[in-house]
C-alpha cells in the first residue's frame, strides 16, 4: 500500500451544493470558489472531522489559535463568518449548531469522498491533456491552493520561492532537483516592473476608507518626472532625480493627492522608451496616463549659477497635455531643502491642495537625508538601482549611510540593493534598521517600511498584514494592492490573492486595467499550480502592455507565460516566448530581463535535450549576472551549468561548478539554495559510488527543507534518499521514500518531477518482485515525461523499461526501449544515458546469442563510464563482462573482474552488488578448479543474501549458488534450491530468471541421471526459442551445451 501522508487531507467533503477540499484549502459551491477566511476554513474542517459531535470551544481556540491568547469573541466572529459562507440565515442552524456553554457541532448531511485510490498499483494520473485555452477572462478566481509556497527564488513577477514554497513551488526546471527555469535567475529582479522597488512612496496619513479595494474616494494622481539639467557641468547631474524625489515627498505629505512613486515612474519611462521628460508630446503623455494612471504630470528643469539654483516647473494635465500651472523658484544651493519645501508649498497652493499641518511638515522632513552629501549619494543610489546597476547603487548608498546612519530611507534603499544582489540576510537587517528608525514618519511610510521588513525576512503573513493596512487606508493605490497580492501569493494564500486581484480589477481605469494585475494573477496561478490560468493571465497582460507600449512589462509577461507553459509540459511553445523576451529586453537594455530570458532559454533547451544550446544560454546568463553583481543569480547559473555537466556525465566539472554555486549561497546566507546544492552534490557523489557521502547530503537536505517548510525540496531529498537506499538494499524504506516524494510532488502539481519519483518507486517494486506494478508505473512515468517534453527524463525511464522488458522475457521490447534511449542520448550528448542504453543492448544481444556484439557494446559502455567517473555504473558493467567471460570459457578474466567488483562493492557498502560479484567469483573459481575458494566465496555470497529484501537478487544469485552446490556434490540441496528459484521466478513474472533457473535445474537433473531432465530442458528450449533467448535455447539443446550463466540484470538505481 502506498504511503499517503496526512491521511485526513485525502478526503473531500460534500455538503449539499458545497465541496470542501482540505488539501487545497478551498470551499466550492457548484464548482465556484466561495470567499472564506483561513480561520473560518480551519474551524469548518475541525467540525467536519467530527460530524454530529460537539467540539468544545476550548479545543477550537487551541487548534485554530495555537499558543496565542484570544477571547471567545474571536471564535464567535469566525463562526458567524462561516455561517455566512455556507448561506445560513439567522437562527437557521442548518449546518452549524451552537451548543450553549460547550461549543459547536456540524449537523448537516455530510458525504466523504476519497481523493486517491486505495490500490497499491493505482497511482493518481500524473498528466491530463491540457484543455483548449479560452480567451483571457477579466478576473478568474483560481480554484486550487498550494500546499506550500514554491521553493525557488524568483525574479520579477514570476515565482520566487526560495521556496517554500509554504512552495510553489522551485522552481524547476521540470525537476525539483533542479532550479525552476523561470525562477533560477535570482531575487534581484523583483525590483523591477511588477510592483516596483520598495523605495518609499513618501505619502502621509489619510482618512481610512470603509473597505479595502473599494476606492470610494479616488484621489487625484500626480507623477513627478526627473528634472532636466540646463548646466553643462556633470557635478550637479544628481539633482535630476533628487529634485524629483524631494518634490514627490512634499506633494505626498498629507495624503491628499496620490503621488506615484519615483521608482514606478522611472520604470514606466524606461518601459515606454521615453528618454527626455522635458519633450513629451501628446502621444507620450497618453502613454504615461495609461501606464501610471496619472491625472497630472510635473516636468521641469533646473540651472545652478553663482551659488544659487533656479527651478522651473510645469504641471501638465494628462492625457491632453494642457498646462495647469507653472512655477519658477530661485534659492541658494546650500539651502536646497528649504527651496524644495517652499516649492512644494507653492505648488500645493496652486493645485488647491490643503496646506500641511505642523505634524505633517515634520513627517515630510523626517524622510529627507540629513545633509546635502547624503542626499546626493542617496539620489545617486536610487538612480543606479533604477538603472539595474545594484553594485553602483550599493557603493553610493553605503557611503550615504556612513554620513547619515539614522536615515530610515537610506537603510530602506540599502535593503532593496542587498535583495537585488541576493544577500537576503543583509537585506533583512537593513530593513529592520529602517523600521527601527521610522518612528517619526507618517503612518503610510512606516507601513511601507514595515512591509519591506517582513518581505525581506520572508515573513509573508506579517508582510500581508502591513500591505493590507496600506491598501485599506489607500484603496485607490494599485501599487499597494499589488504588494498585498504578492505577499499573499508568496505566503501560499492563493485564494485570498485571487480575491484581491478581483478587487483590483474594480478600480476605475486605467488602474483597474493595469497589465501588472494580470501578471500578478499569472504568478498566483503558477504558485497554486493553476498553469492554464497563469498562461491566460500572462497573455492578457502581454496584450495590454503591447497596446500601451510598455515593453518591459511585455518582457515580464512573456517570461511568465513561458514559465507556465514549461510547467504544462509545452517547452516548444515556451521557447519562442523566451526568445522574444530576450530580444525586447536587449532593445531596452533591460539587463535583468536579458538574464532571465537567457536562464529560461537554458532550461528550455535542457528539457528539449539540446545540452549544447543550454550551456551557451546559461553561460551568457552567468555573464549578465556577473555584470550585475547578483550573488544569487551568479550562484544559480553556476548551479545550472553544473547540472548540465552532470547530465553529460562530466562529474569532475560538475562538482567544481556546484561547489562554486554553493560557495555563493553560503556567502549570501541563502539556506534555501544551499539545499539545492546539497541535493545536486549528493547526486554526483552517488554516481561516483560514494553512497555514504550522498546519503549524508540528502539527509541534511531533508532536515533543512523540513525546517524551512519547503515541500518541493523535501520531496527531492526524499526521492534521492530512495535511490541511495535502493542501492544499499533497504528496499522497503526506499519504496516509502519514493512514494512519499511522489505524493508531495503530485500535490504540488509538478508532474514531471513526480514522474521521476514514480519511476524510482517502479524500480524498487521490480526488485521486490512486483513487476506488474513496476511496469504500470513506468508506463505512466514515461507518458508524463514525454508530455512534459523532458527528453532526458524520458530517456532514463526508457532505460528502466528496457530492463523490465528483459526481466519479463520480452527481448524485442527491451531492445526497442534501449534503442530509443540510445537515440535520445546521442542527440542530446548525454553520455551517461548513452552508456546505460549500450549496457541494456549488450545484455539483450548476449541473451539473443550474439556475444561478440554484446562484448563490443558493453566495452564501449564501460569505457564511457570510466572516463566519466561513474563508478557505480561501471561496476555493473564489469559484472556483465564477467558473465560474458564465463560464457566464453575465460574463467580467469571473469575471476579478475568479479574479484575487483566484490571488493569495490564491499568498500562502498552495497551488499546486493557484492553478493552478485561473489557468486560470479565462486563460479569462475570453480571453473578454474579452485573448489575450496569457490565454496568460500559462495558462502560469503549467501551471507549477503540472508537479510536481503531483493527477491530478484535472491533468485539470480541463488541459481549460481545452486550450480556450485551441484558441482561440489550437494545435488539434493541444489535441486531443492533451483526448484524454489524457478517456481518463485515464474510466480513473480521474472521470465528471464525463470528460464535460467529451469535450465540449471535441467542440467543438474541430467547430471544426477534424473529421467525428468529431458522434459525440463525441452520445455526450456521451446520457450527460450519462442522468446528469442537463443543462448539459453542452445544450452538446453540435445547436445547439452555448457552451462550458461545469466547476466546480473539489476534494476537501475536511478530511473528519473
Amino acid at each position: 500500500m502506498i504511503a499517503r501522508p496526512e491521511e485526513k487531507d485525502r478526503v473531500l467533503y460534500e455538503i449539499d451544493a458545497f465541496r470542501v477540499d482540505p488539501m487545497r484549502r478551498v470551499l466550492l459551491r457548484d464548482g465556484e470558489p466561495v470567499p472564506i477566511t483561513p480561520k473560518a476554513f480551519s474551524i469548518l474542517l475541525a467540525l467536519l472531522e467530527r460530524p454530529g459531535e460537539v467540539v468544545e470551544k476550548s479545543e477550537l481556540l487551541e487548534r485554530i489559535w495555537p499558543g496565542v491568547f484570544v477571547t471567545e469573541a474571536n471564535l464567535t466572529q469566525n463562526i458567524f463568518s462561516l455561517r455566512k459562507c455556507l448561506g445560513e440565515r439567522a437562527n437557521e442552524n442548518r449546518y452549524i449548531v451552537t451548543v450553549p456553554g460547550q461549543g459547536y457541532m456540524f449537523a448537516g448531511e455530510l458525504r466523504r469522498i476519497d481523493r486517491l485510490p486505495s490500490s497499491t498499483s493505482e497511482i493518481p494520473i500524473l498528466m491530463e491533456p491540457p484543455a483548449p485555452e479560452a480567451p483571457a477572462p477579466a478576473g478568474p478566481v483560481p480554484t486550487s491552493l498550494p500546499v506550500t509556497p514554491e521553493p525557488f527564488p524568483v525574479l520579477v513577477q514570476v515565482v520566487e520561492a526560495s521556496a517554500p514554497a509554504s512552495a510553489p513551488a522551485k522552481p524547476p526546471v521540470p525537476r525539483w532537483r533542479r532550479p525552476l527555469v523561470w525562477t533560477a535567475w535570482g531575487l534581484a529582479a523583483a525590483l523591477v516592473i511588477v510592483t516596483g522597488a520598495h523605495i518609499l512612496k513618501h505619502l502621509g496619513p489619510a482618512a481610512p476608507k470603509t473597505a479595502a479595494g473599494k476606492a470610494a474616494n479616488v484621489r487625484q494622481a500626480i507623477a513627478v518626472l526627473d528634472f532636466k539639467s540646463l548646466s553643462p557641468s556633470p557635478d550637479t547631474r544628481w539633482l535630476e532625480s533628487a529634485i524629483a524625489e524631494m518634490l514627490t515627498t512634499e506633494l505626498a505629505a498629507g495624503g491628499k493627492m496620490r503621488v506615484i512613486r519615483g521608482d514606478t515612474v522611472a520604470q514606466a519611462m524606461r518601459s515606454l522608451g521615453l528618454r527626455d521628460p522635458g519633450s513629451l508630446g501628446p502621444a507620450d503623455l497618453k502613454k504615461l496616463h495609461d501606464a501610471l494612471g496619472a491625472d497630472l504630470v510635473v516636468v521641469g528643469s533646473y540651472l545652478p549659477f553663482q551659488g544659487k539654483i533656479r527651478i522651473d516647473l510645469r504641471v501638465l494635465e494628462v492625457p491632453d497635455g494642457d498646462t495647469v500651472t507653472s512655477l519658477a523658484q530661485v534659492g541658494a544651493q546650500g539651502s536646497l531643502f528649504d527651496l524644495m519645501s517652499h516649492t512644494g508649498e507653492s505648488l500645493r497652493q496652486s493645485l488647491g491642495v490643503t496646506a500641511l499641518s505642523e505634524q505633517q511638515v515634520r513627517e515630510a522632513r523626517a524622510l529627507r537625508p540629513s545633509s546635502a552629501d547624503s542626499s546626493r549619494l542617496y539620489a545617486e543610489g536610487l538612480r543606479a538601482l533604477r538603472a539595474s546597476d545594484p553594485p553602483g547603487a550599493l557603493r553610493s548608498l553605503q557611503q550615504a549611510v556612513e554620513i547619515d546612519a539614522r536615515s530610515a530611507v537610506i537603510h530602506s534603499a540599502l535593503s532593496q540593493v542587498w535583495t537585488a544582489l541576493g544577500y537576503d540576510v543583509r537585506a533583512s537587517e537593513e530593513a529592520r534598521q529602517a523600521l527601527d528608525l521610522s518612528g517619526s514618519l507618517s503612518r503610510e511610510d512606516r507601513l511601507v517600511i514595515e512591509g519591506q521588513r517582513y518581505r525581506a525576512s520572508k515573513d509573508w503573513s506579517k508582510a500581508s498584514e502591513a500591505y493590507r493596512s496600506l491598501w485599506t487606508f489607500f484603496p485607490d493605490d494599485v501599487d499597494h494592492g499589488l504588494q498585498l497580492v504578492d505577499s499573499l501569493t508568496m505566503g501560499g494564500r492563493g485564494a485570498e490573492a485571487a480575491l484581491t486581484i478581483a478587487e483590483l480589477r474594480k478600480l476605475p481605469p486605467p488602474a483597474g486595467q493595469d497589465p501588472r494585475i494580470d501578471l500578478a494573477e499569472a504568478k498566483n496561478g503558477i504558485r497554486i499550480a493553476d498553469y492554464a490560468t497563469a498562461v491566460r493571465a500572462a497573455q492578457a497582460g502581454a496584450a495590454k502592455a503591447r497596446q500601451s507600449g510598455q515593453s518591459l512589462v511585455v518582457v515580464q509577461a512573456l517570461l511568465s507565460q513561458g514559465g507556465a507553459l514549461l510547467k504544462l509540459g509545452r517547452p516548444q511553445e515556451a521557447l519562442p516566448l523566451f526568445q522574444e523576451a530576450g530580444e525586447l529586453a536587449k532593445k531596452a537594455d533591460f539587463q535583468w530581463g536579458i538574464g532571465r530570458a537567457l536562464s529560461n532559454l537554458g532550461e528550455t533547451y535542457r528539457i528539449l535535450g539540446d545540452l549544447a544550446a543550454s550551456e551557451r544560454a546559461n553561460t551568457q546568463a552567468l555573464a549578465v549576472a556577473q555584470r550585475l553583481g547578483s550573488g544569487l543569480a551568479i550562484g544559480n547559473q553556476l548551479y545550472a551549468l553544473g547540472e548540465i555537466h552532470h547530465l553529460r556525465g562530466e562529474l569532475s566539472e560538475a562538482t567544481r561548478l556546484l561547489d562554486q554555486a554553493n560557495g555563493w549561497y553560503v556567502r549570501i546566507g541563502d539556506r534555501f539554495w544551499q539545499i539545492s546544492a546539497l541535493n545536486a552534490a549528493g547526486e554526483v557523489l552517488f554516481a561516483q559510488g560514494d553512497l555514504a557521502g550522498a546519503r549524508q547530503r540528502f539527509e541534511r537536505a531533508l532536515v533543512l527543507s523540513q525546517s524551512l517548510g519547503n515541500r518541493g525540496h523535501e520531496a527531492v531529498a526524499l526521492d534521492n534518499l530512495g535511490i541511495v537506499l535502493e542501492a544499499q538494499g533497504e528496499l522497503g524504506e526506499a519504496r516509502r521514500r519514493h512514494e512519499d516524494a511522489f505524493f508531495l510532488l503530485h500535490r504540488l502539481g509538478d508532474t514531471s518531477a513526480a514522474a521521476a519519483a514514480l519511476a524510482g518507486s517502479a524500480s524498487v517494486a521490480a526488485r521486490l518482485g512486483d513487476l506488474h506494478t513496476a511496469w504500470q508505473r513506468s508506463t505512466q512515468a514515461l507518458a508524463s515525461k514525454r508530455q512534459a517534453g523532458d527528453r532526458l527524463g524520458a530517456g532514463r525511464i526508457l532505460g528502466l523499461r528496457a530492463r523490465l522488458a528483459y526481466q519479463m522475457g520480452d527481448l524485442a521490447a527491451s531492445r526497442g526501449n534501449a534503442r530509443e534511449e540510445l537515440q535520445i542520448a546521442r542527440q542530446t550528448g548525454a553520455r551517461p544515458v548513452n552508456a546505460l542504453a549500450l549496457q541494456s543492448l549488450g545484455r539483450a544481444d548476449f541473451a539473443a546469442g550474439d556475444p561478440g556484439k554484446a562484448r563490443a557494446e558493453l566495452t564501449e559502455a564501460l569505457q564511457a563510464c570510466s572516463s566519466l567517473g561513474d563508478e557505480l555504473r561501471a561496476m555493473e558493467i564489469r559484472l556483465d563482462l564477467a558473465v560474458l567471460a564465463l560464457a566464453g570459457d575465460q574463467a580467469s578474466e571473469a575471476s579478475l573482474l568479479a574479484r575487483q567488483a566484490a571488493a569495490w562493492y564491499r568498500e562502498h557498502g552495497i551488499p546486493g552488488g557484492e553478493a552478485q560479484a561473489l557468486s560470479l567469483l565462486a563460479e569462475a573459481q570453480l571453473r578454474q578448479g579452485l573448489a575450496k575458494e569457490a565454496l568460500a566465496a559462495a558462502e560469503q555470497a549467501r551471507g549477503r543474501l540472508d537479510t536481503s529484501e531483493d527477491r530478484e537478487l535472491r533468485i539470480v544469485v541463488g541459481v549460481r549458488l545452486g550450480r556450485i552446490q551441484a558441482a561440489t556434490g550437494h545435488t539434493a540441496e541444489a535441486l531443492r534450491q533451483l526448484r524454489r528459484a524457478a517456481d518463485e521466478a515464474a510466480a513473480l513474472g521474472l521470465t528471464a530468471a525463470a528460464l535460467e533457473a529451469r535450465l540449471a535445474l535441467g542440467e543438474v537433473q541430467r547430471g544426477a541421471g534424473d529421467p525428468a531432465a529431458g522434459a525440463t530442458l525441452a520445455a526450456v528450449r521451446k520457450e527460450a526459442e519462442t522468446r528469442g533467448f537463443k543462448r539459453v535455447a542452445l544450452a538446453a539443446g540435445p547436445a547439452g551445451n555448457a552451462p550458461v550463466t545469466v547476466a546480473p540484470l539489476r534494476m537501475p538505481v536511478s530511473a528519473g
